[in-house]
């Protein structure tokens, strides 16, 4: 099968998979003396090798020694649809390409320099926006499962395998996998945000990404009404789910500089903190989920699938939800806004996980209408003690 055929099947039913693949060339050496004496000397292999400054990756590959790199100037390989007739071919060797990162290998590695080069190889390698493989049920299909975009098959393959099986088999992969989860992408992961996201990914597989470090490609995809003034405001984005959500605000000529320890965000966010616990704060809730819940079997169906006491009318309260072992998978808040009219509010980079729990429970007899808002409800939220004034 092609590699990224799993695109097209999907289109079959409708789906559209944010799967891509990259052109990805790694060079084969010949015979080495170097690596033929460690192996006699050592008894054992030459270990595997990443090279962070040259984006490259080695191993040793008979008595030879294998390149590849994840270069800067990376190239998507048939980005729209994939040809049918496609199999395991090779694509044509473009060596010029990854010439900056092959001089950096042979720089830091000079052994090299002596060695033929017995083949270059240059094929697809298929990519999800994230780099993580797209796996699970797939909402509103029955029997339809998804298991692509695994870009590292021995290392990953057995890990797929088992989540995949236990899922079918138990109903549930048997432990956290939401990062490879096909639900954490919705309908905003388009075919032009897959080709940034990925070409992104795939041109940083080899840089240290610094912890809540936000990645440019494909932004900004979605905003709300208030964008621009929140921009203005001197708003820092991060994106979820899609979407361009403030997460604090900098001082004029400040801008995002992450850190293994404190980044510069540290002491402004905590003044924003301590303004909303002393007198009052404005936040922008649009990138929650928000579903509304309707009809007569409404309050039975969310009294039998959430953990918490349904509120009174023009009330509020806590939900956390469980799924059939016991577990938390959803902490939402619930209100009450008639008598066969709910809604709920919860995690926006889980909706379509939870829509597709929600769906598969739903009552057969119509009793109970759902419906994912998404950005059709925007909002903002004031806090603090001074929020009544």
């Amino acid at each position: 099968m092609p590699p990224v055929s799993g695109r097209e099947v999907g289109r079959m039913t409708g789906l559209e998979l944010p799967v891509l693949a990259m052109e990805h060339m790694y060079l084969i050496t010949e015979d080495m003396p170097e690596v033929i004496e460690f192996n006699q000397t050592r008894g054992k292999e030459l270990m595997h090798c990443v090279d962070f400054d040259g984006e490259i990756y080695l191993r040793q590959e008979r008595n030879g020694m294998l390149m590849g790199t994840y270069e800067k100037a990376c190239r998507p390989w048939s980005p729209i649809t994939t040809p049918w007739d496609f199999g395991h071919e090779l694509l044509a060797e473009d060596i010029e390409r990854i010439t900056p990162e092959l001089e950096v290998g042979f720089r830091h590695f000079p052994a090299f320099n002596n060695a033929g080069i017995k083949k270059i190889i240059n094929g697809p390698f298929t990519f999800s926006p994230d780099g993580n493989p797209l796996v699970g049920p797939v909402r509103g299909l029955t029997n339809y499962w998804s298991a692509c975009a695994v870009m590292a098959g021995f290392s990953q393959g057995g890990g797929v395998g088992l989540a995949l099986a236990n899922w079918i088999i138990y109903g549930d992969p048997g432990f956290d996998v939401f990062a490879m989860d096909v639900s954490r992408y919705g309908d905003f992961a388009t075919l032009g945000f897959t080709n940034a996201k990925v070409r992104e990914n795939y041109s940083r597989r080899f840089s240290i990404r610094y912890p809540n470090e936000e990645l440019p490609g494909a932004r900004p995809f979605l905003t709300t009404p208030i964008y621009d003034k929140l921009k203005e405001a001197g708003a820092v984005f991060g994106a979820s789910y899609g979407l361009e959500s403030p997460l604090w605000f900098a001082p004029k000529g400040e801008e995002d500089k992450f850190s293994w320890r404190r980044s510069n965000d540290f002491d402004v966010v905590g003044a924003e903190a301590k303004a909303v616990r002393d007198s009052v704060g404005v936040m922008e809730t649009s990138g929650f989920a928000k579903y509304t819940i309707t009809g007569k079997g409404a309050e039975a169906w969310l009294d039998r699938m959430l953990t918490c006491r349904i509120p009174a009318k023009g009330r509020m309260s806590l939900a956390p939800m469980l799924k059939d072992d016991g577990k938390l998978i959803g902490d939402f808040t619930l209100a009450k806004l008639g008598e066969r009219d709910f809604l709920l509010i919860g995690s926006g980079i889980a909706e379509d996980y939870h829509m597709r729990w929600f769906e598969s429970h739903l009552p057969k007899d119509g009793s109970v209408a759902l419906k994912a808002l998404n950005l059709q409800l925007v909002g903002l939220s004031i806090a603090g003690p001074n929020s009544p004034r």
